[in-house]
């Protein structure tokens, strides 16, 4: 949540993650809206575990069938 509060400038910058938030405010300036939030711990894990899926995967995956309901339960919190 701090990165998030960071990332929107509603904190003032700690050092440990100054150069995250600097390259955050930098790719947010290439965006005409932009919103930063913060996610779930349940969504956040799904989405990290998917995303090691595609980094060990050599082939294109493209997911066709209807999520599963821990998915869908992340969409509906947004």
């Amino acid at each position: 949540m701090e990165v998030v509060n960071l990332a929107n400038n509603e904190t003032s910058n700690r050092k440990e993650i100054l150069w995250t938030i600097s390259e955050i405010q930098e790719c947010k300036a290439g965006f005409q809206t932009i919103q930063i939030q913060h996610v779930p711990r349940c969504c956040n894990k799904f989405a990290h575990s998917l995303a090691k899926r595609a980094l060990k995967s050599s082939e294109f995956v493209m997911w066709l069938e209807t999520p599963q309901a821990n998915v869908l339960t992340c969409f509906s919190l947004f």
